[in-house]
């Protein structure tokens, strides 16, 4: 899989957790938590792309 598929099923993942409404305490954690995973995957994919944009530019 490549970095931009990657970043939009992230990206994507984020958006659908944010309008998700928890039924219950469990849930509520589940989603936190994993949102702040999602979020910090999110942040490594655009350092990467990044990265890798500024290896293109310099070849």
């Amino acid at each position: 899989m490549d970095i931009n598929r990657a970043l939009l099923i992230t990206k994507d993942r984020i958006g659908n957790l944010k309008e998700f409404t928890p039924n219950n305490r469990s849930e509520v954690y589940i989603v936190a938590e994993t949102l702040e995973y999602l979020e910090f995957v999110e942040k490594i994919l655009e350092k990467e792309k990044e990265d890798e944009q500024s290896r293109t530019l310099e070849h």
